[in-house]
This record gives structure tokens, C-alpha cells and sequence, in this order.
């Protein structure tokens, strides 16, 4: 029997090469015989034999058994032929859609090959690059029994802002918390009254669900009350209800609340514990009655456990259940030793996350790709899902996408902010942080002043004026606690770009009152855009950043001066023209501005686009630095706009340094040619004198300079 290489399915890990085989006929001519491609069912390689078309099918079948038989565990007459007609498409051999092609195929009776029959009677003629017959032996036939139930088995989803049950958890991808709870699961134990807090959406619910499951198995009664939506006049009467479901109690007051639980009664059987999820809805200002009743009644049932069946109590909150205390007490019921907090998603979770997401989908996730989705949320758990859910999107709009690199995430991270925007907690979020009153607002101010665009690692000394404030921004899950007390962490770069995106823009509406500047192809008159959006930088926030959101000028470059002077940092510029960009070009003139533009693992400062009209501007921000950083931030330009097709792309340097604008540097000719352009903005400490010196081209493709142009 002659044989001949063929091709393994590009998709599969099998490199085992395909075979060609010549059926007995003495009329064959091997090296005209047109061939027919065959699939074993379940299998990773094709191969081929000779297309006769007077064969009989059981003279078919042996010459395939000869193929791919290795054992003699079945014989030529246990097989079962199909005629097919599927491409050979490139990474579509094995997924899901094509299992089911393959079943459509076997549904259909007038599809099989009968031993007696001609191999005319079924394929007239062959076909290159498709498959047209399907082989199933006794094994593969199995193969596919047993993954048939796979393939009936709906694919896990993630699912942000929502509490993982047990009974749903074979329906999403959760992270098992069974080794971190077992401090909080000892301290129940104990009998210590505990108060587990964290960040909105970060998982506690899912944690707690994960503790009564095995506080029940060993032995307590576990009770669960969901404080919110509560009857704040009735609080009592509400958790009466709610108890119903786990006993006949009755009861209208903390007294009776008490009694219920007393060692008298015969109502429970084994040491209950109780778990109040929403605790920090008694942090509301028209819940302190209720707030003073409930605190009271756990104090009294701590104070004098003998004389009640409760082993321990539980409350589930954000940050702000550590500041929780009845009116004139001076000591929670709640022991601080005694705090839980409700860690992230570790590295390993995460991509354990998503290495199951990508086997699921039969595809790969590149591991840097995971690595920034874990830098980006932090490891929060909400925000690991909703990174889940925008990759599952792109992944339904490129269906035979099946390899997500860099790339690919980039172009899915740039609608994240807009994700984030559909769930409830962010919603909530955004609603406490631009209802624009006093306390809201001076918030604001201090995240804008002291936490915008730093690194989450990067913790900032609050002094205790601001540290109100501070702690209501890590109630809302913005900020998260330092290693100190009066320190504090941006939550996750992700947050940080909500902040910056859309409750900042929100709560500091300043705009231009004109029509964005326009050339005659309708393209953004960029120049006359930043000049027009200068003059409502926030002078305050400018003046403070070089105290509190600075960096130090590089040597040689001096301010007022002075080598070595603090300046204000890059996010404080960045922030200020994305606020006013959004509010003037993306709320009033339907562009789009993205802040932190992700392409192709590269970050550009702001992009700018309209609609599908091939007008997008990159713009790349750099802050009182010397020529060679600047010549840099030239450089890596021109890659944003290749790589966003961009028409044009500017560098904008903000600088304090002395005299700058004598003697700035420029792109050189290359770059002006490339459609680099550049802006020098020199300003006074307090941002009350504003400069400009600018070189681009303009439509014609004459060079054009502005020098030292006074703006403010």
C-alpha cells in the first residue's frame, strides 16, 4: 500500500502526520488518483484515500482500518462511515460548532455509508481542503458519548455584582475561598463577634456563602439577614420576617429579638450564628435609632453568652462598618482584633479564572494578558468579572479569533469604563459621587489633589483633617486602607480611570461654551482645541499639586531658579484636559475621548475620534522633563499613530522650567512629515500666566510655528 504525507489540523497539539491510501482497484493510477479527505470522529489528524468511485464502501473500510487501526480491539466491518462536506478552516476542527456539525451530519440517515453500496452512490467527485468522510470507530463512538455530556454542559459565565451559591456555581467561575476563610471560620468558632469588610462587589457575599456551608456541615445553625431594602421604621418587625424562615419566631423589639435566642427556649438544637450582610446601611443618617437599637441588642447578647444559644454574630460591609457605634458608646460590640477583611483575588486566581474561561472556548489567553487584567482590577472580584465579560463580548464579535494577545486586549480594555457603567454597584458609585453636594464635592477635590493616577501600591499620608473624607472615599470602594491608619491606596487602576472618565468630567462640568474648532475636512483643529481648553485648568488643584501631587525636576532643569524643585506630576495635567475634553468634545459634540488609550500593550495618553470617520488624533503628554525624555515621548508617538491610524499625533510638554520657551525642543523634519506634532506649555506656579509655543503642518503641508504665544 502506497502512502503519502499529508497535513495534522493546524489547531490540534497532535503533530502525527495524515496518510494516503490506495484502494483495490486495478485501474488506479497513484499519482492522478483524485483523493477524498477523512476524519476519524474524536480524532486530531486527517488522512486521505484514493477517490474510486465503483469501490464498495466495504472495500473502503478496510483500506481505512489498514490507516488507523493500532490494536485489534475492532475490526474493518466495526466502522461507520459518514460522507461529509466541512472546510478544513484553521482552528475550527475542534470546538464546539464543529462537534455539533458532526452530530447534524450522523442525525441525518441518507448521510451514512452502507458496506454494500458504491462509493459514487454517496460523494461524485472530490473535493480539496474539505472533508468528506466522517470515520467513526467503537472507541471514537465512545469518545463522543462521553463528551457529548460536555458539550451539553452550558458554559460558565462570569457574573459580577452577584453573590456565587453553591447551586450556581457549576454555572460561573468563581474562586474557592476555602483556605482564606479559615481564619474567619476559627474566630466563629471561638465565639467572637466579627466584622468582615471590604469593598463593594469584591466578593464578601460569595465568602460568607462559602463559611455557612461549613460552619453547617459542622454542626451550627447559620442564619442570613440582607439588611438592605429593610423597613428602617419596622427594623424589628422586618427581621422578625426574615428569621421566620428558619423557625417560628416571634418577636417586635430587641428584648424579644434577645429572648428568641435565649438558652430557655426549645426553638434551637445546635449554637447558631448570625450573619448581617449590608451592615453599613446603618451608617445612613435617618437609620440612627435603628442603628443605637440593633448595636445594643449585640452588645447585650456578647456581654452574657451563657444565657443564649448565639456562638457568634457576623456583619458583612464595606470600610465603613469599622467607624459603626451606638450614640454615647465609646466601644463597638465588635472587637477590632477581631476585623476580617476580605481579601483579593490572588495572581494565580485570577489566571486559574481565566485558563478555565480560555479551555472552556478553545482558545488562549496569552499570560501577560492576564497579568495586566490582574494589575488593572487589583485582584477585586467584581472587577476581575466584569474584564470576563467584556472578553467574552469580543470574543462573540471575532468568532474565529481563538488566540487573545495584547492586542486584543487592548481593544477590549478601551470599553471597560462603559462596562463598569451597566452594573449596580457602579452604577451606585457614580450616583454618590456626583450628587454634587458639599461633602461629595470637597471628596473629589482630595482624590483629584492627592490619589489621581497614582499607582495602587502607593500609599498617601492623610492628615486628620481630610481623613473623614478619606474614609468615606474608602467606604465607596475608591480608596482602600494603607498600612496605617492614616494611610491610604487608590483601589485599582481600573477604579482610578472611573474616577478620571466619568465622575470627575460629572462633578466639574467646566466646558468651552464654542463649537470645537474644525478644519475644512472636518478634522479637529487640535492647537486651537488645547488652547481653548486652557484657560479651565483648575488653578487651585495646579497651585496645590507641587505639596501634594508632585514629582521633583530633573537635573538640569530649574524652576524659579531652584534645581531639584517639586512640580506638579503628569496625572494632574492628564486629568484636568480628559475632564474638559469629555465635558466639552464627548458629552456637548458626540466625540469620543479615552483616556489611557490601550494599543497594542502601548498606552497613549487621550485618544480622540468621531464616529467611523478615519479622524482619530493620539495625543501623548509629558511634564517639565529634559530633551532627551522629551525626544522619547517623540519616539513612542509615532507608534500610537501607526498603530491607531491615526492622521495625527501630538505631544503636549507642560513645563515650569525657566525660560523654556526660548529654546524648546522640536521634532525634526521626519517627524513633521510623519504628522508629529508638538505643544510647549510653559505656566507660573499658580497657573495665572499660561504660554505656548507649537510646530505642526497644516492642510496644505506648509510648517507652521507659534511662538511664546501668551494664553492666559
Amino acid at each position: 500500500m502506497a502512502t503519502t504525507q499529508g497535513a495534522p489540523i493546524a489547531s490540534s497539539s497532535s503533530t502525527a502526520p495524515a496518510h494516503a491510501s490506495t484502494l483495490d482497484n486495478k485501474d488506479s493510477d497513484m499519482t492522478t488518483q483524485p483523493k477524498l479527505l477523512c476524519l476519524v470522529e474524536m480524532d486530531s489528524t486527517l488522512f486521505s484515500v484514493d477517490y474510486v468511485p465503483d469501490a464498495i464502501i466495504d472495500t473502503l473500510k478496510k483500506a481505512i482500518y489498514n490507516e488507523i487501526a493500532t490494536d485489534s480491539s475492532f475490526k474493518a466491518k466495526d466502522l461507520t462511515l459518514w460522507k461529509a462536506e466541512i472546510p478544513t478552516v484553521r482552528g475550527a476542527m475542534y470546538s464546539r460548532d464543529y462537534k455539533r456539525l458532526v452530530d447534524d451530519i450522523k442525525l441525518d440517515p441518507n448521510n451514512k455509508m452502507e458496506a454494500d453500496d458504491k462509493l459514487r452512490d454517496y460523494i461524485q467527485m472530490a473535493l480539496s481542503k474539505t472533508i468528506q468522510i466522517i470515520v467513526q470507530t467503537p472507541s471514537s463512538e465512545l469518545k463522543r458519548r462521553l463528551d457529548q455530556d460536555d458539550l451539553m454542559r452550558p458554559l460558565k459565565q462570569f457574573k459580577p455584582n452577584s453573590t456565587v451559591h453553591k447551586e450556581v456555581r457549576r454555572l460561573v467561575y468563581y474562586a474557592d475561598q476555602t483556605e482564606s476563610n479559615k481564619p474567619l471560620i476559627e474566630r466563629i468558632r471561638l465565639g467572637e463577634f466579627v466584622r468582615v469588610y471590604g469593598a463593594r462587589a469584591s466578593g464578601k457575599s460569595s465568602r460568607i456563602v462559602d463559611a455557612m456551608e461549613t460552619l453547617t456541615a459542622e454542626g451550627f445553625t447559620c442564619i442570613y439577614v440582607d439588611l438592605q431594602n429593610f423597613n428602617v421604621n419596622n427594623l424589628w418587625s422586618s427581621l422578625n420576617q426574615r428569621l421566620k424562615v428558619y423557625g417560628p419566631v416571634n418577636f417586635n423589639d430587641s428584648g424579644g429579638f434577645e429572648e428568641t435566642f435565649s438558652v430557655n427556649g426549645n426553638m434551637w438544637e445546635r449554637p447558631v450564628v448570625i450573619f448581617f450582610d449590608e451592615f453599613d446601611i446603618l451608617h445612613r443618617e435617618n437609620w440612627k435609632e435603628a442603628r443605637d437599637s440593633i448595636l445594643g441588642a449585640i452588645r447585650s447578647l456578647k456581654n452574657d453568652p451563657p444565657k443564649h444559644v448565639i456562638r457568634s454574630i457576623v456583619s458583612i460591609g464595606t470600610y465603613a462598618i469599622l467607624q459603626l457605634n451606638q450614640t454615647g458608646q465609646e466601644l463597638s460590640p465588635f472587637n477590632a482584633s477581631d476585623n476580617f477583611q476580605n481579601t483579593s483575588l490572588s495572581l494565580d486566581q485570577v489566571r486559574e479564572l481565566y485558563l478555565e474561561f480560555a479551555k472552556d472556548r478553545e482558545m488562549v489567553i496569552e499570560d501577560n494578558v492576564i497579568g495586566d487584567i490582574f494589575k488593572k482590577t487589583n485582584g477585586h472580584a467584581g472587577l476581575v468579572n466584569i474584564c470576563g465579560v467584556a472578553l467574552e463580548k469580543y470574543r462573540l464579535a471575532q468568532p474565529s479569533g481563538r488566540y487573545v494577545d495584547m492586542n486584543d486586549w487592548g481593544s477590549v480594555q478601551n470599553s471597560l469604563i462603559s462596562s463598569m457603567r451597566l452594573y449596580g454597584t457602579f452604577q451606585k458609585l457614580v450616583t454618590d459621587l456626583t450628587e454634587k453636594n458639599e461633602k461629595q464635592k470637597s471628596a473629589l477635590t482630595l482624590y483629584r489633589s492627592r490619589f489621581l493616577g497614582n499607582p495602587s501600591e502607593t500609599e498617601v499620608s492623610i492628615s486628620d483633617v481630610s481623613h473623614h473624607l478619606a474614609r468615606y472615599l474608602t467606604a465607596l470602594g475608591v480608596l482602600r486602607p494603607g498600612s496605617e491608619e492614616d494611610r491610604f491606596n487608590t483601589a485599582s487602576p481600573l477604579m482610578d480611570s472611573l474616577i478620571r472618565q466619568t465622575i470627575i468630567p460629572d462633578a466639574f462640568p467646566d466646558a468651552p461654551k464654542i463649537k470645537p474648532p474644525t478644519r475644512s475636512d472636518h478634522s479637529l483643529d487640535i492647537l486651537n482645541v488645547i488652547k481653548s481648553a486652557l484657560p479651565l485648568f483648575d488653578k487651585d488643584l495646579i497651585e496645590r499639586a507641587h505639596r501634594v501631587s508632585h514629582k521633583t525636576a530633573t537635573s538640569p532643569i530649574r524652576v524659579d531658579r531652584i534645581p531639584g524643585r517639586r512640580v506638579p506630576r503628569e496625572s494632574v495635567y492628564d486629568s484636568e484636559m480628559t475632564r474638559i475634553l469629555m465635558n466639552w468634545l464627548s458629552s456637548q459634540n458626540g466625540y469620543q475621548v479615552i483616556g489611557q488609550y490601550n494599543i497594542g500593550g502601548l498606552f497613549c495618553d487621550i485618544m480622540i475620534r468621531i464616529g467611523e470617520l478615519p479622524y482619530p488624533v493620539a495625543i501623548e503628554l509629558v511634564v517639565t522633563e529634559t530633551s532627551q525624555v522629551i525626544q522619547e515621548h517623540i519616539d513612542k508617538t509615532v507608534n500610537y499613530k501607526n498603530l491607531t491610524k491615526a492622521n495625527e499625533g501630538w505631544v503636549i510638554h507642560f513645563t515650569r522650567e525657566d525660560n523654556y520657551l526660548k529654546n524648546p525642543l522640536w521634532q525634526n523634519s521626519e517627524m513633521l512629515d510623519k504628522g508629529i506634532y508638538m505643544i510647549h506649555v510653559w505656566h507660573n506656579a499658580d497657573f495665572t500666566e499660561v504660554r505656548l509655543s507649537a510646530r505642526w503642518k497644516d492642510s496644505c503641508g506648509d510648517v507652521i510655528n507659534v511662538d511664546d504665544e501668551r494664553i492666559i
